[in-house]
């Protein structure tokens, strides 16, 4: 993965970029083998207990060690312009300079669709072919705490992250099978409840034995 900035002129793209060229960079991240999947975090101001989660390094670097070379998770961050900015990580983290939310929903609708309706915070898995989203898993996170969030943020990376990493090479490009499989385990390590598939290609969770054949 790469970390693109945002709200800085000499540092990456801005804003209407990213919304341009959101597949392009997923597309580059699975060319290097650097993902296999992808995720969206999204938050708030009145949800600060993310922001504190991002901003901590320790719970960063834990985080973008468990997502390696399986997940990009893309994160749309608010910083000052006289902020530092972080380089000891490789999540992906775009700034904007006003509620992260306002720039999260100009990119879902344009990507995701207008029917998505998002209750922050949440994290928005999802999966592209070289022109499209092609499929996404939306959870609702709960945890409020700054140590209970990490733990949340973690256990959804995890659980994805196990399923790819059993992923054969040569299996790569099944793009809708490789997600049915994070569908059933993030079903599997959740409450369903909290769990909503925004877009599906086609097929179901029913057909999930056929995928999983062939593609370990």
């Amino acid at each position: 993965m790469y970390k693109i900035y945002l709200n800085s002129e000499d540092k990456g793209l801005d804003y209407n970029s990213l919304r341009e060229k959101l597949i392009e960079i997923c597309n580059s991240h699975r060319e290097k083998n650097k993902a296999l999947a992808f995720a969206f975090l999204l938050y708030d101001f009145e949800n600060p207990q993310i922001s504190k989660v991002l901003n901590d390094n320790e719970y960063w670097l834990a985080l973008n060690k468990l997502s390696g070379e399986y997940l990009s998770v893309f994160s749309i961050n608010y910083k000052s312009e006289d902020e530092e900015m972080e380089k000891t990580a490789e999540l992906t983290t775009y700034s904007y300079n006003d509620n992260p939310s306002i720039a999260t929903n100009k990119l879902v609708e344009d990507y995701f669709g207008e029917n998505i309706k998002i209750t922050y915070p949440a994290i928005l898995f999802f999966q592209v072919t070289e022109e499209e989203v092609i499929d996404s898993l939306l959870i609702e996170l709960r945890e409020e705490r700054i140590e209970e969030a990490f733990l949340e943020l973690k256990q959804n990376v995890k659980a994805v992250v196990d399923v790819l990493k059993k992923i054969h090479k040569e299996n790569s490009r099944n793009f809708k099978e490789i997600f049915d499989l994070i569908e059933s385990a993030l079903i599997t390590n959740r409450n369903s409840k909290n769990i909503k598939r925004v877009t599906k290609a086609a097929g179901n969770i029913l057909g999930l034995a056929s995928s999983i054949k062939g593609i370990w």
